[in-house]
């Protein structure tokens, strides 16, 4: 071995020898010691756990994201639902304190996570009437009563939906099934003589 620099025992550098091997124990620049390699492991061993703890948190977070988000609705739709007032034409009268803006936060967040999905539809066949928004608000409800997240505008009769990706097609087959002047005939009967 070929090196300048002298052998020089444990003792002389750190007193009572290394790890109790005594004074033969001999300093060589280059090789780590006992102390070294323990510090090593300690090392790869926490890198390790944060490597497991980084991955575990990406592929977890999607799930807990999507779980935060609908517990989040969950509670909103029910602060919502409480302060709900009824007008003398059925129709009820809810939100007014951010409640919106926030469904729509939490709706857009669980479109983008794939849990959600969001259409808008233009019912441009069904006349701007109050009758026929009124009976086709009533239509909505009756045939999709446990979604919430669903709304009309008069007069345009623009429909916006948000729900669960797996009932996309019924969403697609109600719109295609009632935009069509027949159909906006047999919602009001009196239509029907016009």
């Amino acid at each position: 071995m070929t090196t300048n620099e002298p052998y020089l025992p444990f003792s002389s550098i750190r007193g009572e020898g290394a790890g109790g091997r005594g004074a033969d124990a001999y300093y060589r620049p280059g090789i780590a010691t006992t102390q070294d390699n323990h510090m090593r492991r300690r090392f790869l061993w926490l890198a390790l756990i944060a490597l497991v703890v980084v991955f575990s948190t990406i592929l977890l977070s999607r799930p807990i994201e999507t779980a935060y988000h609908v517990y989040a609705l969950n509670c909103l739709h029910a602060r919502i639902s409480a302060s709900a007032t009824r007008t003398k034409d059925g129709f009820e009268i809810i939100g007014g304190n951010g409640e919106f803006k926030e469904q729509e936060w939490h709706c857009t967040r669980l479109a983008a996570l794939g849990h959600f999905f969001h259409a808008i539809y233009e019912l441009e066949k069904l006349p701007d009437t109050n009758e026929i928004h009124r009976a086709f608000w009533n239509l909505v409800q009756k045939e999709f009563p446990d979604r919430r997240y669903v709304s009309l505008t008069y007069p345009t009769n623009i429909l916006e939906v948000w729900d669960t990706t797996r009932n996309q097609a019924e969403w697609e087959a109600f719109v295609n099934r009632c935009n069509t002047e027949d159909f906006a005939n047999s919602l009001v009967p009196s239509r029907l003589g016009q």
